[in-house]
């Protein structure tokens, strides 16, 4: 049975910092891409949210995830 855990927010939600393996993990979440996907999008577009979400064909919403904290269920 897969133990929840808490993923803080990264506080510049402009850029992807895939360098900090928990934001890695929250933006994998955030896009419903693997970490692997996304570090292959911030290489071809670079680190800005934006160009990431255009890249990865995924609308953003007008406002970050309601919660300082996203929660997960085991490993993605």
């Amino acid at each position: 049975m897969a133990i929840d855990e808490k993923l803080p927010a990264p506080r510049d939600r402009s850029h992807i910092d895939i360098g900090r393996d928990w934001e890695l993990r929250w933006w994998s979440k955030v896009f419903n891409a693997s970490p692997e996907e996304l570090k292959r999008a911030v290489a071809a577009v670079g680190p800005s949210v934006l160009a990431v979400a255009q890249h990865l064909d995924v609308p953003l919403e007008a406002e970050p995830p309601d919660s300082d904290t996203l929660y997960t269920t085991g490993p993605h």
